[in-house]
């Protein structure tokens, strides 16, 4: 399907084989993986990638008076902003299960940043998802993105 999108957030771990059974339908193997500070660990279905970035937002339309070369220059100027990072191919290939296991124990290593103020309470959770046409980042071989993120409940 060209067209999906998932974006589930949750906590434990019941849930996050649930969502990761869904969220590989479509793609039921991971050759490669790379691991980046926006979008978090990413699984790749080809390791035809050597690195991953993100997608600056391009600057706005031209504005009247600029000139389409000012505003190309600026548009090359964003993407050179873009972090970029390995992608690294696995040692063997990772089937539905093995996905599942290798994001649920590389979440146990991963830093969530600072713990939100709430006046409630927070437990560490995730965040599965993928992006437009099913990838994740600049990669057209993404297909998924599992995120360190802070489960928040309220009083």
């Amino acid at each position: 399907m060209d067209n999906l999108h998932f974006d589930v957030t949750a906590e434990g771990r019941e849930l996050f084989a649930a969502a990761m059974t869904i969220a590989t339908r479509t793609h039921k193997k991971a050759v490669a993986y790379a691991i980046h500070p926006t979008y978090g660990l990413v699984l790749f279905w080809h390791d035809a990638d050597q690195t991953l970035a993100d997608v600056p937002r391009p600057p706005d339309p031209p504005e009247a008076g600029q000139s389409l070369e000012e505003w190309s220059k600026a548009c090359t100027a964003a993407r050179s902003l873009a972090v970029r990072v390995p992608v690294q191919k696995l040692p063997y290939t990772l089937q539905q299960q093995a996905m599942a296991d290798f994001a649920w124990h590389w979440l146990g290593t991963a830093d969530y940043g600072p713990e939100p103020d709430t006046d409630g309470m927070t437990k560490p959770g995730w965040r599965i998802y993928c992006e437009r046409w099913g990838r994740v980042g600049s990669s057209a071989y993404s297909f998924l993105a599992v995120q360190p993120v802070w489960a928040t409940y309220s009083k």
